[in-house]
């Protein structure tokens, strides 16, 4: 058996890792290690970890990196925190592989500890561009540490390549997002009503709105979302339903700002998680989904639900049809949210399909995790294409 750690340590990573870990736990040649960190195990966050338990997983290590300080000095504590414990846990553990998701710094840190005690590395999601977030560095820094990779498009698997990476080593499975959409029942209207304590039918239309801090700027994120929330101030016929940012420098900045427009608006809600059920039945259910949340690129497609894409966050991800990418001025997002209504959209995102694929992402993965011999993965040698000297 062959031992793969899955690092988790958010609510919408976990989401998408769901299917790999299951298929992982149930393969015969593979043996899951799951590790639990970040968000999930703070009570700002609303320690998640009881759902990754209730989904009937067990975990092998907690990893607390204490998230309760979100400056720049805090995030860099949590970054040697998760370096430091994670190194503990290999130290005493045989682990023959560390499947890690994304971009996140604290992910980054179990990257750095997995190459130290030199265990490989497989990361999903790499190859992609987010320009407007520090997301950016990292993703790329993690791709340069690991030894297989499971892109989620030809052009994302090329880019990974394009970085050095031996073509033999890169994996174009798909999205995983697509494999969550599919495997999880989705609530009926009435159920979804109640579950949200709020009846959908009172409403005229009904927005998502997911915002996180610009980490590249984050004064201009900030500009954005009171853009954002001057002109949602006046849809007071409209239920929002907003969810809560990830762990990131700038978060309590828009928490404040968010929890402030929600006091004042009787049409307004907020969850800090929403949960996989739910807030895929939202996209489901509900007309747009607004901010700046990847979930618009990946997911929403899936469901033929307008995404208005707010600011430079999510610019360089490949996108479908049905998204709306909108300046932070007020005038460009009450366009955007008008242009979204249409029937003419509507009738658009109906037949945009998910530039992420059509599923099987995650059996992909563990079959190609079940055939790897890792102890063949050792020192990695550089993979050079041809480059232009025009200019020297």
């Amino acid at each position: 058996m062959k031992k793969i750690a899955v690092i988790t340590s958010t609510r919408a990573e976990y989401g998408l890792l769901k299917p790999v870990i299951q298929k992982i736990q149930k393969s015969k040649y593979l043996e899951l290690q799951l590790i639990v960190t970040g968000a999930h195990l703070s009570k700002l966050y609303s320690n998640t970890v009881g759902i990754i338990s209730s989904d009937g997983f067990s975990v092998n290590a907690a990893i607390d990196i204490d998230l309760i300080d979100n400056t720049k000095v805090g995030i860099a504590n949590s970054f040697a925190k998760a370096v430091s414990g994670f190194s503990l846990y290999l130290q005493k553990s045989s682990t023959d592989c560390v499947l890690l998701l994304g971009d996140r710094y604290e992910i980054l840190a179990f990257a750095v500890s997995a190459l130290l005690h030199n265990v490989p590395i497989a990361h999903v999601h790499g190859g992609e561009v987010t320009v407007g977030a520090i997301d950016e560095s990292i993703r790329h820094a993690i791709t340069k540490l690991s030894n297989l990779h499971f892109a989620a498009t030809s052009k994302y698997a090329g880019r990974i390549v394009q970085m050095g990476e031996a073509p033999k080593s890169v994996f174009n499975v798909g999205g995983l997002g697509v494999d969550v959409i599919k495997q999880t029942p989705l609530f009926s209207q009435d159920e979804l009503s109640a579950s949200l304590g709020v009846n959908l039918l009172d409403y005229r239309n009904k927005f998502i709105v997911t915002f996180h801090p610009e980490t590249c700027n984050q004064a201009s994120g900030v500009e954005q979302l009171e853009a954002l929330l001057r002109i949602l101030s006046g849809s007071n016929k409209d239920l929002l339903v907003f969810t809560m940012p990830n762990a990131d420098h700038g978060s309590t900045q828009v928490r404040e700002l968010v929890n402030q427009f929600v006091l004042l608006h009787p049409n307004a809600i907020t969850f800090e998680s929403l949960g996989n059920q739910r807030y895929l039945s939202c996209l489901s259910l509900f007309d747009i989904i607004i901010g700046n949340s990847s979930s618009g690129i990946l997911e929403a497609p899936s469901f033929n639900i307008a995404t208005i894409n707010l600011g430079r966050r999510q610019e360089g991800r490949i996108r479908s049809d049905s998204v709306i990418d909108c300046g932070p001025s007020d005038v460009e997002i009450n366009n955007a949210i008008t242009k979204a209504l249409t029937p003419e959209f509507r009738e658009l995102c109906k037949s945009s399909p998910n530039p992420y694929g059509m599923g099987g992402a995650s059996s992909k993965i563990v079959e190609i995790l079940e055939r790897v011999d890792f102890s063949k993965l050792g020192t990695k040698v550089f993979f050079d294409l041809p480059i232009s000297t025009a200019n020297n």
